[in-house]
């Protein structure tokens, strides 16, 4: 072996520690943003132990886990391509996204100086919500008519977001079922599993519920909250 590939393989040497498969990750820096983004192969996940349960006091829950990520990987990244990753380092609210589409947000940030591995804490906000239902929201094309009056058309227009996962709940009085109030209902609150870019108040949001009901809503109000164990909320009401 050359000195070269001895030093990689000492570079390298955290690949080999683990007997099962090493994932490829997506990060996204808070505030997410799909075009701001990076991958990360050789990362590894973990369920909490019930001793780290314990030790959380409730701050953990058992569908959280830990993920390791080498400084290494991130330094290997070429930041020509992927700015994102430039002198980057892990802070709580970044998300991991896994290779199964699942978005992962940091809830806690520890870094081991001797080996540059960081510990992360992570959640699936998604699970923890219970968010059954999906939305889609639409911008419409918009057409002029032969007097030159506008026509919003939502079935030729462009998708913002398609099936993203949400919970979509009645505001209701004190005491009213969700389910018996639903059809009813006028206002509600989508629940989203993720943010959404800056959407139009002409656009639409076309909502099925997890029994399979449809809703067409339109949106009045949209608060991204700043706490990052808490899911951005859309404020809606019925067309």
């Amino acid at each position: 072996m050359d000195l070269a590939s001895f030093q990689d393989r000492i570079k390298h040497a955290h690949r080999k520690w683990f007997g099962f498969a090493a994932e490829t990750v997506t990060v996204y820096p808070a505030p997410r943003l799909d075009s701001f983004r990076f991958d990360v192969p050789y990362t590894h996940r973990f369920e909490l132990t019930k001793q780290q349960l314990l030790n959380s006091h409730g701050t953990y829950v058992s569908v959280d886990r830990t993920w390791w990520v080498w400084q290494q990987e991130i330094d290997e990244i070429d930041t020509d391509d992927f700015p994102a990753a430039t002198a980057f380092e892990f802070k709580i609210g970044d998300v991991i996204k896994d290779a199964e589409g699942v978005s992962w947000t940091i809830l806690n940030v520890e870094y081991d100086d001797k080996s540059r591995n960081y510990h992360l804490t992570v959640r699936d906000l998604v699970i923890v919500a219970g968010l059954a239902d999906s939305i889609t929201i639409m911008r419409a094309d918009i057409v002029k008519g032969e007097a030159s009056e506008t026509f919003y058309d939502y079935d030729n227009g462009t998708p913002i977001v398609t099936n993203l996962a949400c919970l979509v709940q009645p505001i209701q009085q004190q005491g009213e079922d969700r389910l018996s109030v639903m059809s009813t209902a006028k206002k509600f609150t989508v629940v989203l599993a993720q943010p959404v870019d800056l959407i139009l108040v002409q656009d639409q949001i076309r909502a099925t519920l997890q029994d399979g009901t449809e809703l067409q809503l339109k949106w009045t109000s949209y608060r991204n909250t700043m706490r990052i164990d808490e899911l951005p909320v859309l404020e809606c009401e019925r067309i």
